[in-house]
């Protein structure tokens, strides 16, 4: 794998004497016909080296990243100071130096102007300027400032209104604009504005989720600008597993350190992908990773020594050329058999070091407050019956955090959403295996929160017209990056057709979907009420609900054992497990035979040990840990009574589910 000049770059700042700060990119000293040889293993940089930049005024990168695209700019500035150099003998307009050494400092003493920080002494540009795309914009806006006071506050509207001109609208020197530009109109003048200075503009516009620009076209912003503007076109696409390797190698050597070859590099980077998420900043993190376990190794005492050594030699070595951006330094270190001598002798960074760099990764399942509980898997794998649930959701996590990967990867994926159903007679643990999902989705990554928020349809539908979309924008901000649980969600259709406030709802809802892609929201309710629910909401709710659960009813041996469970958590001891069981069967086979419907599953257990409790509190003895079978027998009578008087026959045989 060949050595890299540069490996990644961020953006600096200083402060100006005007009060402003100027972001900028710093510049390596190398020539772009040197630097073009990191394309051997930047591939996804590639498409710079086919630019045209002679005549171009403006050019817009395309990219997953935006630090991508930060060092996409670096190279496209190379390329475009030695294309242009090559062909008029003229590069960009260097900056006289001496022009402000005689002049007479602010009062503060510390008032920098732009070429101060852009310019070295020899009148060369060391570094790129970088603005936003809003005040990018912003600063060609004739119209006056949004929300201007009015009466009293009136006095201040004529001053205030007097804009001051940012410091990038002067000089020659190029400028970096970093995007998205997608909620931007279509506006010429910023860029003909660039044009008529001769001044290169580079447009870094990263992909967002609801529009990839890759396979997906160009934004109506982009088709406007290339075709009306003199502007180029360059895509970066997204970085190969194997660049990312090369950029930790080349780190490390940059250091003096080399990494061993037991350590699985892609692994790393995968699992550091998974735990950044949307945080994820390409090579910069992937740099950052590596520097930080050098710095541990580097401060124990045996390391200190030899790691400063090999740092002076390799910098010695780096002298003779190359230069590497932002936090890396630079590397020309030679292939062959001289250089593998230096690599050999350097320290060496082993699986074990970078062990622990991803400390937080799985600190939800390793550490566990007093009184927090279980894992959310442990918990899972607790939970009496429900085997199939249990696995479908198992899937369905391990399905939600490839795609999750694949997007932080920069992969293009289809349209996916954080959305499941949950369809099952009442007590059949919906709601307790819902908490269960956004807790373990969030330990595994998925989910950047814990958050679970239970709401039914008064918390979604106003009372009054155009409230009910607000409310919803609500709901999702309260839980964003978490979990939303919509019980009995058919409540938000009526019997036959939506009314007015349930379809403002349910396209709200869809909405938030799409807005909040990184929230998790689980329809739940009875199953032949979700089926209608699905067949008849919002024609894109369906599309988007891929991830259906059925739950099914407990049976006879999975409710004797909830029964038992409910009364271990609470501390008590049955008298005779195996005749408690007894009973419970008789009873479960009363039920049945009454047709009884909607007694639920576990929630007929725990209103069972309840019952048993409360007649343990009618006896005598004062016994506050034993239940004694007449217990459970006397309260399995109560209930039996309760449903013969007020259920009644529904015609509906075994509609409440239990089997015998």
């Amino acid at each position: 794998m060949p050595s890299l000049k540069l490996t990644s770059v961020s953006k600096q700042s200083e402060k100006l004497g005007t009060g402003e700060t100027i972001h900028f990119l710093p510049l390596p000293d190398a020539s772009y016909a040197k630097l073009r040889g990191d394309f051997r293993a930047a591939r996804h940089l590639a498409n710079i080296d086919g630019l045209d930049l002679e005549q171009a005024d403006s050019v817009l990168i395309r990219c997953h990243y935006p630090e991508d695209g930060m060092l996409a700019a670096i190279y496209l500035y190379k390329k475009a100071e030695a294309q242009r150099g090559e062909k008029t003998n003229d590069k960009f307009p260097k900056f006289d130096a001496y022009d402000f050494l005689d002049e007479e400092e602010d009062d503060e003493g510390d008032g920098l102007k732009p070429e101060e920080v852009l310019y070295d002494m020899d009148g060369r540009l060391v570094r790129l300027p970088v603005v936003k795309a809003e005040q990018f914009m912003a600063a060609f806006d004739e119209r006056p400032p949004f929300f201007q006071p009015f009466g009293q506050m009136n006095t201040v509207m004529e001053s205030e209104s007097q804009r001051r001109n940012p410091f990038w609208m002067q000089g020659d020197y190029p400028l970096v604009v970093e995007g998205p530009f997608g909620h931007f109109h279509s506006d010429r003048a910023p860029f003909e504005y660039f044009e008529r200075k001769g001044r290169l503009l580079i447009l870094i516009h990263p992909a967002d989720r609801e529009h990839l620009m890759f396979g997906g076209g160009f934004g109506g912003n982009e088709r406007h600008w290339l075709f009306e503007l003199n502007m180029a076109d360059c895509v970066v696409d997204k970085p190969d597993p194997e660049y990312y390797r090369a950029v930790m190698d080349t780190v490390a050597r940059n250091q003096g350190w080399r990494i061993d070859r037991s350590v699985d590099r892609m692994l790393l980077v995968k699992e550091l992908m998974e735990y950044r998420g949307s945080w994820f900043r390409s090579t910069v993190d992937v740099e950052h990773m590596v520097n930080k376990v050098i710095r541990r190794r580097a401060s124990r005492k045996a390391d200190v020594q030899t790691g400063a050594a090999r740092v002076r030699r390799a910098r010695g070595a780096r002298a003779d050329g190359g230069a590497a951006v932002g936090q890396g330094e630079s590397l020309s270190w030679e292939d062959g058999k001289k250089g593998n001598r230096k690599a050999a002798a350097n320290p060496v960074l082993r699986p074990e070091d970078f062990a622990a760099i991803l400390s937080a990764r799985n600190a939800m399942t390793r550490i566990r407050l007093p009184g927090q509980g279980l894992a959310a898997r442990e918990e899972l794998e607790q939970l009496i019956g429900l085997d199939t649930v249990k696995e479908e959701l198992l899937r369905t996590v391990r399905r939600m955090k490839f795609e999750r990967m694949r997007r932080a990867s920069g992969y293009p994926t289809g349209d996916t959403h954080m959305a499941a159903v949950f369809m099952g007679n009442p007590g059949t643990a919906k709601t307790t295996l819902a908490r269960i999902f956004g807790r373990l989705l969030c330990e595994e990554g998925v989910l950047e929160n814990d958050t679970f928020l239970e709401v039914a349809r008064k918390d979604l539908v106003g009372r009054y017209v155009g409230w009910t979309a607000p409310q919803v924008e609500q709901v999702f901000r309260s839980a964003k990056g978490g979990t939303i649980f919509i019980d009995e969600a058919y409540s938000l259709v009526g019997e036959q057709t939506f009314d007015g406030y349930s379809e403002e709802a349910m396209a709200e809802i869809i909405r938030q979907m799409e807005n909040n892609p990184d929230t998790l929201v689980i329809f739940a309710g009875y199953p032949d009420e979700m089926t209608r629910f699905i067949r008849e909401a919002n024609p894109g709710l369906r599309s988007r609900l891929t991830h259906v659960i059925r739950f099914p009813d407990y049976g006879q041996k999975e409710l004797i054992e909830i029964f038992k469970l409910f009364a271990r958590r609470e501390q008590f001891e049955l008298e005779d497990e195996r005749e408690a069981g007894k009973v419970i069967g008789r009873l479960l086979r009363s039920l049945q035979g009454l047709n009884a419907e909607g007694l639920g599953n576990g929630r007929l257990m725990r209103r069972l040990f309840k019952a048993a409790v409360g007649r343990m509190a009618e006896r005598t003895d004062n016994n506050l840990k034993l239940m004694l079978t007449i217990d459970i027998e006397r309260a399995a009578a109560d209930i039996l009574q309760s449903e013969t008087e007020v259920g009644g026959s529904t015609g509906k045989a075994g509609a409440i589910g239990f089997l015998a």
